[in-house]
């Protein structure tokens, strides 16, 4: 399909399986490798540009900037890295605009698009620095095989490290750079050459006698306790979560979350979906509720902390608490707290700067209100709910001369988005108007 990685990773795996064929010395066969290199690269360039014509990809050229985003995050950690799987979740900070597209920050980058910087990411240089060594070892004990790699298993083995060796560069063939890890070390006992002592070694593991029977024991218990603890038990949990989240209703967690988070207490996903469910609660909030929920969120942000989805779920909850069971200062200082401590982490995203905006509203406070929604707009220019709350905040204001300013910038964005159709949650909420602010302005909604 003109996959840049996967064409080099074939030319590359092409390349290995050439120079091991071919005899150094045949000057024909060199020719013949050279002329079949050639005809790879050139079908593999116009690949690539068939691709990039019939499918009009407008992230063709964006791998640089993930990149960079990439590097960025490494310098941030530059000792351990984010840890593994960080990037998916905590690499928000490092979002750049897409001033091509309809919203400048739909779409957020899941990695960096390169198995080796993701190592440097997520488990800083001495990470990566194991896996170019895991890799670099097995390489270097193929060269030492050399002819005797001609089997098929051999070949096949070594095009293969060859290859995603090469697309690694580039690109993610496998989610996570362990995968692709895991494939080398399987891969590296066939292409390295057996070392002589390895017999000796491997007979002195002898399961005779009595001492032999309780070593075996030993470590087999000790596999069991880890299988059980990393293995078995993570597993259990999310399959009750599964369970849980397929039988809960809104205001009603099931018992199979209560069950996930008594099972794994460290996954700070079961708390907080079980918070979710509270919150979105059809009826009012009561006060139990309200505790249950507060204390669910506040274990996945020490689980999470740099995840502001956790505060904005507390700013949400709080919020309607405040409608719920009643606003205090306090209540309202609070609410104010989560939304400014979740805007503060850096997410490049408009939506808490509105949801701060319009709970402001709703307490008379609309200059500082409009303050935070000229920020929405200006992060995301056709945010279409944040014009329409801005016009509201003006209007509640006195500045009748700028809510039309506002109600017409939400028109401009209306025909400008025409037929448009959302195409994630993120789109959604941003062509969303609130009905209610909609008729205090006689807005028509269509």
């Amino acid at each position: 399909i003109g996959s840049r990685g996967a064409l080099a990773a074939l030319v590359a795996a092409a390349a290995a399986w050439g120079a091991a064929r071919i005899p150094r010395r045949s000057r024909a066969g060199r020719q013949a490798l050279w002329a079949g290199a050639a005809l790879l690269v050139l079908a593999a360039a116009v690949a690539v540009a068939v691709r990039f014509e019939a499918f009009r990809d407008p992230y063709r050229f964006d791998r640089i900037r993930i990149w960079k985003a990439g590097l960025e995050a490494a310098a941030d950690h530059p000792i351990l890295g984010m840890g593994p799987g960080m990037f998916s979740r905590h690499g928000f900070r490092y979002n750049f605009p897409l001033e091509r597209e309809p919203f400048r920050f739909s779409k957020a980058p899941g990695s960096v698009h390169s198995t080796y910087l993701e190592a440097l990411v997520e488990t800083g240089p001495a990470g990566l620095g194991a896996a170019v060594a895991l890799i670099v070892l097995a390489a270097a004990g193929a060269a030492r095989r050399g002819r005797a790699l001609q089997g098929e298993a051999g070949m096949g083995t070594a095009m293969a490290l060859v290859a995603v060796s090469a697309q690694g560069i580039v690109d993610m063939p496998f989610h996570v750079p362990a995968v692709t890890l895991t494939l080398v070390i399987l891969a590296a006992p066939i292409l390295t050459p057996r070392c002589a002592r390895e017999a000796p070694l491997f007979a002195r593991l002898s399961t005779a006698g009595a001492g032999g029977r309780a070593a075996v024991a030993t470590v087999g218990a000790l596999l069991a306790a880890l299988y059980a603890g990393g293995v078995a038990l993570p597993y259990a949990a999310h399959a009750a979560f599964e369970r849980g989240m397929r039988a809960s209703a809104p205001g009603r967690p099931a018992a199979g979350l209560d069950r996930a988070v008594d099972l794994n207490r460290w996954n700070p996903l079961y708390p907080a979906s079980r918070a979710d469910w509270i919150r979105r609660s059809p009826g009012p909030l009561d006060p139990a509720s309200l505790a249950r929920a507060h204390l669910d969120l506040r274990a996945a942000r020490r689980l999470d902390p740099g995840n502001p989805d956790h505060l904005l779920a507390l700013a949400q909850l709080h919020a309607r608490a405040c409608f719920d069971i009643g606003a205090s200062a306090a209540s309202v200082a609070r609410v104010e707290s989560y939304y400014r401590a979740a805007i503060a982490l850096g997410r490049k995203d408009p939506r808490p700067m509105t949801g701060l905006a319009v709970f402001l509203m709703d307490f008379g406070r609309n200059e500082e209100a409009a303050g935070h929604l000229r920020a929405a707009t200006a992060l995301e220019p056709r945010y279409a709910g944040a014009w329409l709350a801005l016009a509201g905040a003006l209007a509640r204001a006195g500045d009748a001369e700028g809510a039309r300013a506002a109600l017409r910038r939400l028109e401009a964005v209306r025909e400008e988005l025409g037929r448009f159709v959302p195409r994630n949650g993120y789109e959604r909420d941003l062509l969303r108007l609130d009905p209610r602010l909609a008729r205090e302005l006689e807005l028509p909604l269509r």
